[in-house]
């Protein structure tokens, strides 16, 4: 059994090998693991263009400390329309670690051409600051590589933490109507937020059938309030509010949110500055 295993590996290792020389099979799978051993106070930031085929529209940027998770969504022009932290529990911290000494070891034996091997796919941005200083950019094409399990820890503790985040590629329908029996039945009206068909800004289709160019600072108001609404939903909330704000995202995944309008409070700011975009 011994003398079979010894010609079974190299012969697995030359049919790897082969593929890998014929370019049909990725080199990441088969990349030792374990890479330098981070502290567990080393800061990681992940960075990753918001973009598409027909434009860049913003950056967003998860950065994990010790024990804090931080994310930040911004237009172009550097326009944040969302920032927030949340605390970081020690296994998702450890799972983020282990995920990012792994795409370390790996990402020191790509090629300059293999930190971009696809096309339309932009880059993400790796970073890690304290015990050591590293910086790199590599497109995400494959499932199983070390940075796809990176930013996939990542995306699991933003979920988990920090929720939902409008984003300038979002469809949204955003809708004011009067409460039953308030001061003002006429009050309201339906909105429609969309990407610009110029890709340079966000259009809003007002209740007078009218559409809104709005440019990246023009949207950015928009934008930043239906995030501080998702942000502050649990503290929403009082007992004489004239209208109520329906916040729907279409596409996937789809979301749905009611809730009062109240002075001083979020919903109230989006409302105003739907009114006045």
């Amino acid at each position: 059994m011994a003398s079979l295993r010894i010609i079974v590996r190299p012969l697995a290792l030359l049919g790897v090998g082969a593929l890998l020389l014929a370019g049909c099979v990725p080199p990441l799978p088969f990349l030792p693991r374990g890479g330098p051993d981070l502290r567990e106070d080393d800061t990681i930031a992940v960075h990753l263009p918001i973009s598409g085929m027909f434009g860049y529209f913003g950056d967003r940027t998860d950065t994990i400390g010790a024990d804090t998770f931080t994310t930040q969504v911004s237009l172009p022009e550097g326009l944040v329309i969302f920032e927030e932290s949340a605390p970081l529990a020690e296994a998702q911290r450890a799972r983020i670690e282990t995920a990012a000494e792994d795409y370390l070891a790996w990402e020191a034996t790509l090629s300059e051409q293999e930190h971009v091997p696809c096309t339309d796919i932009p880059t993400v941005g790796i970073r890690v600051t304290g015990s050591m200083e590293h910086g790199s950019r590599v497109q995400d094409c494959h499932g199983d590589s070390p940075l796809r399990a990176l930013t996939t820890s990542v995306a699991d503790a933003r979920e988990e933490l920090i929720g939902e985040i409008a984003l300038p590629t979002d469809d949204w329908i955003l809708e004011v109507a009067p409460v039953p029996g308030g001061p003002d039945p006429e009050a309201g009206g339906s909105y429609r937020l969309t990407l610009a068909a110029s890709r340079k800004g966000m259009d809003l289709l007002g209740p007078d059938g009218a559409v809104r160019s709005l440019d990246w600072e023009g949207s950015a108001p928009v934008l930043r309030g239906i995030n501080d609404v998702l942000i502050h939903e649990d503290e929403i909330g009082c007992s004489d509010a004239a209208a109520e704000l329906t916040m729907t995202r279409s596409g996937d995944p789809s979301l749905s949110r009611t809730v009062p309008i109240c002075p001083g409070q979020p919903p109230e700011a989006l409302a105003e500055a739907l009114a006045g975009a």
